[in-house]
């Protein structure tokens, strides 16, 4: 835990000193999180939103966050890699519906790198794969950077869950319309 306090003194003298150079190194920290899932998400999110406001830090982490896993999904794709002993998993996970795949992704605690991989190494719907993975992200970045309180806080905290429920709502309602709309 260390060293994550030192990347969050760093960061913080970065966007005091710099603002600008800040928003730029912690928007590519994201990114970079996306393809190294020890790097700490929630920090850099959370750094992001109390440095630049709800709005800018919203749209930053979003995006790079979003970039980032594109960016796992398309070189792991390149590779072509061919699993025969997972294959029949891997075409389970080819004709997930887009509303799991929201889910799997806006779930704050799960191993968002995985679910790339594995979606890179099936045959998903690249419509499907980035409606599911930018749908589920906005809902995960939004619980990193508005709620910002740990799982165990916002259990107890009505506000916490009533904004949880809602943003759940709101992303199935979405889903439901990109998979109508798109035919995915």
């Amino acid at each position: 835990m260390d060293i994550f306090n030192e990347i969050n003194i760093f960061l913080t003298n970065l966007i005091i000193n710099y603002k600008e150079i800040g928003l730029i190194v912690c928007s590519l920290l994201i990114l970079l999180e996306a393809m190294l899932p020890f790097l700490p998400l929630s920090l850099f999110v959370t750094i992001i939103f109390i440095s630049y406001g709800k709005l800018v830090g919203f749209l930053a982490s979003w995006i790079f966050s979003v970039l980032g896993a594109i960016i796992v999904f398309n070189i792991v794709a390149k590779f072509n890699f061919k699993f025969k002993k997972s294959k029949k998993y891997l075409d389970k996970f080819s004709h997930i519906s887009l509303i799991n795949l929201v889910i799997l992704y806006a779930i704050p605690f799960n191993p968002t790198f995985l679910i790339t991989l594995i979606c890179s190494c099936s045959k998903i719907n690249i419509k499907k794969y980035i409606w599911g993975l930018a749908l589920g992200k906005f809902l995960e970045i939004y619980f990193w950077g508005f709620i910002g309180c740990s799982f165990f806080e916002s259990l107890t905290n009505i506000k916490c869950i009533v904004k949880v429920i809602i943003g759940l709502t709101l992303m199935y309602i979405a889903a439901l319309i990109a998979k109508k709309k798109y035919k995915i």
